[in-house]
């Protein structure tokens, strides 16, 4: 028969052998900044046949990115209940 000391550590390390690990990616983060180059607008448009058409134009922006964060790889622990 097993003491109560030597059941605690079998149990303690049976518990840890039944963890597994799990590999997690994590992807580099940005901060963006974006600003706006062009306002939009409307225009009229004379065509080849002669018909007047009134076209519209979205607002041209920039994006700014900036690396805050490297990729990255985390090892985690999974623990069964």
């Amino acid at each position: 028969l097993l003491s109560q000391h030597q059941h605690l550590l079998l149990t303690s390390h049976a518990q840890h052998a039944l963890n597994a690990i799990r590999k997690l990616k994590i992807f580099a983060q940005y901060k963006l900044k974006r600003g706006k180059i062009k306002e939009e607008y409307r225009q009229y448009i004379k065509r080849t046949n002669g018909r007047i058409d009134l076209m519209e134009f979205p607002a041209v922006y920039r994006e700014d990115k900036t690396k805050i964060a490297e990729a990255h790889t985390v090892m985690r622990e999974i623990v069964w209940n």
